[in-house]
């Protein structure tokens, strides 16, 4: 999770590079957008500060991930470190 646009397109670079499969959302904090439902279009998006950036990838890849991550100095600010 994080709200810059540049770290979460870094993240999911080199989690393509790596062939490690993901899945995200993007939630806007915006008091225009209030709700829970994530922004429509996940591609397309604006790339905007008011919004959050959560990447998920799976269980079984979560330790490659981080240790990828790590490699590359990116980590996000998810409670699990991903």
């Amino acid at each position: 999770m994080t709200d810059s646009w540049n770290k979460f397109d870094k993240i999911r670079d080199i989690l393509s590079e790596n062939k490690i499969k993901y899945d995200f959302k993007i939630k806007s904090r915006s008091p225009l957008f209030r709700g829970d439902a994530p922004l429509a279009g996940r591609y397309g998006a604006v790339p905007d500060e008011k919004n959050m950036y959560y990447i998920y990838v799976n269980k079984k890849d979560y330790g490659y991930a981080r240790e990828i991550l790590q490699k590359h100095s990116v980590a996000a600010e998810g409670k699990d470190g991903l």
